[in-house]
């Protein structure tokens, strides 16, 4: 019986190989994100991570529109930007918890 399956150890690796407010972020990905708004993204920067192996980089978003709970008018969060495809000036509609983001879409 094995006690690991391909799957679970591609999760197990990433999770490893993530920071751990990354990680923390993943797993909260499921559960309700009460801060829900769309905006533009007005800069797009390298984020601080100097020994991480991923390109994230840190998105600032100027808010348009609040859907709900508590948002600033500009929010941030960390995301592998060239797998999602964002550019400064695209609209996007974004869901966060705690200040870790949960979902993002380009409108």
């Amino acid at each position: 019986m094995r006690l690991f399956s391909k799957k679970n150890l591609k999760f197990v690796a990433l999770t490893l190989s993530l920071s751990n407010s990354m990680a923390w972020a993943l797993s909260v990905a499921g559960t309700k994100c009460p801060n829900q708004f769309v905006g533009s993204i007005e800069r797009i920067a390298k984020a601080g991570a100097p020994f991480s192996n991923q390109d994230f980089k840190t998105v600032v978003v100027n808010v348009t529109q609040v859907v709900s709970g508590e948002v600033r008018t500009k929010e941030e969060f960390s995301a592998l930007v060239d797998s999602f495809g964002f550019q400064e000036g695209d609209q996007v509609a974004v869901s966060m918890r705690n200040g870790f983001l949960c979902n993002v879409k380009k409108i």
